[in-house]
């Protein structure tokens, strides 16, 4: 929320799964609502990450006498080169400690570019061999990028990318994991390896807010969750952070198959609850899943990372939440297991793009590790999916949160206070995994990709009330309906809350919705575009 002219926004209180928890005006519970009159209320949604479109020209060449098609057919190699150097040059990168980076002075402006998100505009024959390209690309980064960025008059940027042979980049899929290119610094490598892209950068079309599909979700009345902690730097990360998340649930009322945690394994099911989702019971189904020393899922062994990976996968392909936490970044994917001891239980951006989805069902996959921005295409273009069915929260920079497992499951399953399912709206589920605020050295950007079909209208929204009166919000139907005075000749009458006008029909329009004892916005609702209910 932020402060207008009349209004002071209140902060944001932190919420856990239990009655009680809400904001210090919950939607549900204001009965002094009054709409805002036009003008006076700033967008109150708050995201730390921006994206923007990068654009310029590319060039390739062939070899004499091949055709247009053969310059085509080079064009996505050249693409995947400025992905990785462009990236490359505005990530952050760890400057200190074991594993400090190679290239840790070059760029480094808390951005990232959107892996598969590059287009090609048109192509222009320049000589016999040689062709050019126009080309955009997807990036997200602070909201002050374009201030960091050293933007010239024309808001240009020059980039030096490495030149990688057509062959090299043909005979390796991975071929940017090996040096020079790396941890890619220009200044340490020969003329001959480098060369000058010009590009330009301007603020892509920023999408609305909205809900996930709450709907599709419970529509069997079983919610589905499975999360996965994979290793990280820190070697006992994955057994800490499991036993935490673990008694965070039971403290929370979930009902546990076995009698601890140190009892629990892959296979002793869910951990499970009942949640009262719009005067209906759905039973929520959370597994745990992790590699533990001395069993078939022992992160140190060939066997325990295939394992590992095959719960992933089996997860992938038919749960509704699937959450992954542990190391990451630039094209890495998921590490499930060791690293150092094993090459198995790794599933990268390439295994991702085309691993086996649940087709026709709407999945929510929250990749909780540094830099995994890239991941978000990778699974919106998956086969199964194709754009459509999916959302996927990723990190634009370093994961900082103290407990983001907890935190996003706290918004996603959060109750009122009369222990009735209260629906957030997408960015205020995540609001509480960026810690850190602007300025921050290595400040947390999470982010989520797909929001643009989801719901507008709150999930348990009844519009068919709407400028019925009211006294109440009880009047009006309870969780994601408000009973406000629309204006002083209309009284009080039921609203349906909203994020933008799509969500509420003809004549009628999204609007900002205050408390009047506290001078606070407490949501947006579907109001008539006259003010008038007569």
């Amino acid at each position: 929320m932020l402060r207008s002219s009349s209004i002071l926004a209140s902060a944001l209180a932190v919420c856990l799964v239990g009655p009680g928890c809400s904001e210090q005006v919950p939607a549900d519970e204001a009965e002094d609502g009054f709409v805002i009159e036009d003008g006076k209320a700033d967008d109150f949604l708050s995201n730390k990450a921006k994206e923007y479109i990068v654009s310029g020209t590319g060039r390739v060449t062939v070899e004499a006498g091949q055709t247009e098609i053969a310059a085509r057919n080079l064009v996505p190699y050249h693409h995947s080169a400025i992905v990785w150097f462009l990236n490359q040059y505005l990530v952050d990168k760890e400057a200190e400690g074991a594993h400090a980076d190679a290239n840790a002075d070059y760029g480094g402006f808390s951005a990232m570019v959107k892996n598969g998100s590059t287009q090609t505009i048109r192509m222009v024959q320049r000589n016999a061999t040689t062709w050019d390209y126009d080309f955009e690309v997807t990036i997200a980064g602070t909201k002050t990028l374009l201030r960091k960025l050293p933007l010239n008059a024309q808001g240009e940027f020059t980039l030096e990318i490495g030149t990688p042979t057509n062959a090299e980049m043909k005979r390796d899929a991975e071929w940017y994991r090996k040096a020079p290119w790396k941890e890619w610094n220009p200044s340490m490598v020969p003329a001959t390896q480098k060369e000058a892209l010009t590009l330009k950068i301007r603020e892509e079309t920023k999408s609305s807010d909205g809900w996930w599909d709450y709907k599709r979700l419970l529509e069997d009345g079983v919610l589905t969750i499975d999360v996965h902690y994979g290793y990280d730097y820190h070697s006992q990360s994955h057994l800490t952070d499991s036993k935490t998340f673990y008694n965070w649930m039971t403290d929370r009322g979930f009902r546990s198959p076995t009698s601890s945690y140190d009892t629990y394994r892959r296979t002793s099911g869910p951990l499970t609850k009942t949640l009262s989702a719009n005067g209906r019971n759905a039973k929520v189904e959370i597994r745990l899943f992790y590699g533990r020393p001395g069993t078939d899922t022992d992160p140190a062994t060939d066997a325990g990372g295939i394992q590992l990976e095959k719960d992933m996968l089996a997860s992938l392909k038919s749960r509704d939440v699937i959450i992954y936490a542990g190391h990451s970044g630039s094209l890495y994917g998921f590490a499930l297991s060791d690293w150092d001891k094993t090459e198995e239980g790794d599933l990268d951006d390439s295994e991702l793009a085309t691993a086996e989805l649940a087709r026709n069902r709407y999945q929510i996959v929250f990749a909780e590790g540094c830099n995994t921005y890239m991941l978000g295409n990778t699974l919106m273009n998956n086969p199964a999916k194709q754009g459509k069915d999916i959302d996927v929260i990723t990190t634009t920079n370093f994961s900082v949160s103290y407990s983001p497992v907890e935190d996003f499951l706290a918004r996603l399953l959060e109750i009122d206070s009369q222990s009735r399912h209260r629906p957030r709206t997408m960015t205020a589920t995540i609001a509480d995994l960026d810690l850190y605020t602007e300025g921050e050295v290595q400040q947390s950007m999470y982010g989520i990709h797909g929001v643009d079909d989801n719901p507008k209208l709150h999930p348990y929204g009844k519009l068919e009330n709407s400028c019925s009166s009211c006294s109440t919000n009880a009047d009006c139907g309870g969780v994601g309906n408000t009973c406000a005075t629309i204006s002083s000749s209309s009284g009080k009458r039921c609203m349906a809350a909203c994020t933008d006008d799509s969500a509420c029909g003809e004549g009628y329009a999204c609007k900002a919705v205050a408390s009047a004892s506290t001078s606070t916005i407490y949501g947006s609702y579907c109001v008539p575009a006259s003010r008038s209910c007569d």
